[in-house]
């Protein structure tokens, strides 16, 4: 291996030479627009680096976490920010690769949206999506641009064991003048059919064990007058204030059926209470109770609000 000094023996006879002050100038400009572009090709995030889950029942990479990606009109793969991966007008191909998975049946999800732009009407992408170099339809399938941010692209797929690789190729052959549009991949997963009715039937032991939280607190208030107190939001736990208040009125107590990860949160001012759940099914929202009923609203169950 060379030392770093022989590494750079080539460039000390630079300073031998001679040359004007535009020269040196234009030598600088080109060598930083050089660094710039390497940097901007390497990107803060390394391809093929996506996400892992390790109960080989489920995985998702955000879109910017490409395995590779092709592009036939020159353009770059170009990563946005943190909510999308990879976007272009047109003639792109982007592959992921999976971690190792079980074999079975699969929901294969992406999320896609416009990134800049206007949508009118009739403009739209052919899309192929393929599993393991095979397209999953047989056929294009063509994703409007038209309706709500953020898009989502959903089929059952059958995966074998073992890495798989999902690739989405676009393009837009309908393209209409005027329109400056961009296809953009924010995720993509794949959900083991299995996994998902299992996150239902948590999800239901979820509501379950809240209403009957909610049953104990109503005997608790008919006798006591008022609920118990937790100015702050709070895990329930066995040893919780909440728990130890409704001895007597509770039979047994229930955690979340995943206790490892989740918990149940409890917040009251004594004449209001809230009792909240993370959902599994519905990412991003918890179902809560109170003292007149049942909801499910978007935020985490950390973030548990007083009810009437």
């Amino acid at each position: 291996m060379e030392t770093p000094r022989k590494a750079f023996k080539p460039y000390d006879k630079l300073r031998s030479i001679r040359l004007g002050t535009f020269t040196w100038a234009a030598l600088a400009a080109f060598a930083l627009i050089a660094s710039i572009q390497v940097f901007a090709s390497s990107g803060e995030y390394e391809p093929g680096a996506e996400p892992t889950l390790s109960d080989q029942k489920s995985w998702s990479a955000p879109g910017r976490y490409f395995l590779d990606c092709h592009v036939v009109d020159g353009s770059d793969c170009v990563s946005v920010d943190d909510d999308l991966g990879v976007f272009a007008k047109k003639n792109y191909t982007v592959t992921f690769r999976s971690n190792s998975l079980d074999a079975g049946r699969y929901k294969l999800r992406f999320d896609y949206r416009n990134y800049q732009g206007t949508l009118p009407p009739g403009y739209e992408y052919d899309v192929d999506v393929l599993l393991n170099g095979r397209k999953i339809a047989g056929r294009t399938v063509s994703l409007v641009t038209g309706g709500k941010s953020p898009w989502v692209f959903q089929r059952e797929v059958e995966v074998p064991a073992g890495e798989s690789t999902i690739s989405l190729s676009w393009k837009n052959d309908r393209e209409l003048r005027g329109a400056e549009t961009n296809f953009g991949v924010i995720s993509v997963a794949l959900i083991s059919l299995d996994a998902e009715a299992f996150s239902a039937r948590n999800d239901v032991a979820r509501e379950r064990d809240l209403t009957t939280y909610r049953a104990a607190l109503a005997r608790y208030v008919s006798d006591k007058g008022a609920y118990p107190k937790q100015v702050s939001v709070w895990p329930v736990s066995a040893d919780s204030k909440l728990v130890r208040s409704l001895d007597g009125y509770l039979k047994t107590f229930l955690d979340d059926p995943v206790p490892d990860a989740r918990d149940y949160y409890y917040v009251s001012d004594g004449s209001r209470y809230a009792i909240c759940a993370d959902l599994e099914r519905e990412r991003g929202k918890r179902i809560e109770g109170g003292p007149s009923g049942m909801r499910k609203v978007t935020g985490s169950a950390a973030e548990c609000e007083l009810l009437n």
